[in-house]
């Protein structure tokens, strides 16, 4: 869309990248070793060819976050997308 200008040309953050990503969580307070057995579970699943193929159908990229790099991406998205709620005084009324 050649005529469509970026998020910085339209007056935007410079360097805004708009993603998202979508998890598996569990309750708070899940024994490590219980999150790291299913995160391993996960991430062997959506290697597999047939899961692949399908995630593609859907333009996802599969990727195999462990749940403290989920926590961070998380966060980074948080403070982004508040500091923007901010700077454009959004309210829910």
């Amino acid at each position: 869309m050649p005529n469509v200008p970026t998020v910085a040309e339209a007056g935007g953050p410079q360097g805004l990248e708009v993603y998202s990503f979508v998890s598996l969580v569990a309750p708070k307070g899940l024994p490590p070793a219980v999150a790291a057995r299913i995160n391993a579970d996960v991430a062997k699943a959506i290697a597999e060819p047939e899961i692949r193929a399908r995630f593609d159908t859907f333009a996802f990229e599969p990727l195999a976050w462990s749940p403290d790099e989920i926590r961070r991406q998380a966060e980074i998205k948080s403070q982004l997308y508040g500091e923007l709620v901010r700077r454009g005084n959004i309210s829910l009324e």
